[in-house]
C-alpha cells in the first residue's frame, strides 16, 4: 500500500494469519489504534508517525522505517524475539 497519509485513529488495520502488512506512506496517524499483521509487517513512513496509545504488531517481523517516532504509551512489538520491533 502507498498512500501520502494513514489516518488510523481509534481505527483498525488488521491481516489474516499468515497475510503481511506493508506500507510506504508520508505520514502515519495510529493515535489509539491496532495495526495488526498475522505475519510480517513493514511500515515506511517519510515523516512522522505517532502512535500514541496505539499499538502496532506483527506475528513475525515488525519493521518501522525512518520518520520521527512519537510513541507516547506506545504498544509496537513483534511475537518473534529475534526479530524485535525496532523504528529507525
Amino acid at each position: 500500500m502507498s498512500a501520502r497519509e494513514i489516518d488510523n485513529r481509534d481505527g483498525q488495520i488488521i491481516t489474516a494469519s499468515g497475510s503481511s502488512i506493508s506500507a510506504h506512506v508520508g505520514k502515519l496517524d495510529n493515535r489509539s489504534g491496532i495495526v495488526s499483521s498475522g505475519a510480517d509487517a513493514t511500515l515506511t513512513v517519510a515523516g512522522a508517525i505517532d502512535n500514541s496509545s496505539g499499538e502496532i504488531q506483527a506475528a513475525h517481523a515488525l519493521r518501522l522505517g525512518r520518520g520521527r517516532c512519537g510513541h507516547q504509551h506506545r504498544r509496537a512489538w513483534s511475537r518473534r524475539p529475534a526479530q524485535a520491533a525496532r523504528c529507525t
